[in-house]
């Protein structure tokens, strides 16, 4: 814990990528706005889990789109990376995450810019993105439900590995997250 937690400040102040990996229940979300409060972006801290949403709107929920990309696209619509704006967007489940749309955020990690659904223009990530997951690094499948996922590359994240803690320990770091 007191490792994970000194990781936390080392990394807050960066903009890249971080993964946080463990089991359900031990605490990514609670240490991702962790990180987010130290970091002192100025926007707010957003989590979403990918893992609730069917793979043909990921990429819509993600990126937006614009009118006409689909049928009943009549308004541009905001995506929860451009909604994130100068804060923390929160990832969760990723390996749930369809392998085309993985692969499509992989690039978006690696090259800051994305764009909306049926638009040409390239988009600036603002945000800083904070990837989660059940299984650490380098695992080909999930523990749960034998799901794949992309490995994604150790060199261009940060994998910050989480134990199931007591309350006790989640009552010591939330005195610390509160400083």
């Amino acid at each position: 814990m007191v490792e994970a937690v000194s990781r936390a400040h080392a990394f807050a102040p960066a903009a890249t990528p971080v993964i946080l990996y463990g089991e359900s229940g031990t605490g990514k979300t609670f240490f991702a706005e962790y990180i987010h409060q130290l970091s002192q972006r100025s926007g707010g801290f957003h989590a979403f889990s990918v893992g609730t949403v069917a793979p043909q709107l990921a990429l819509d929920e993600l990126f937006g789109h614009v009118p006409g990309a689909y049928t009943d696209a009549r308004r541009v619509r905001t995506g929860r990376i451009a909604a994130a704006g100068g804060g923390t967007l929160l990832l969760d489940d990723i390996q749930n995450l369809d392998l085309g749309v993985q692969k499509q955020l992989l690039q978006v990690l690696d090259r800051r810019t994305y764009s909306a659904v049926g638009c040409d223009r390239v988009l600036t990530v603002a945000c800083r993105i904070i990837l989660a997951m059940t299984e650490a690094l380098g695992c080909r499948r999930c523990g749960s439900g034998g799901r794949r996922f992309r490995s994604w590359p150790r060199g261009r994240s940060t994998a910050v590995p989480r134990r199931r803690r007591s309350k006790v320990r989640r009552n010591s770091l939330t005195r610390l997250y509160r400083c």
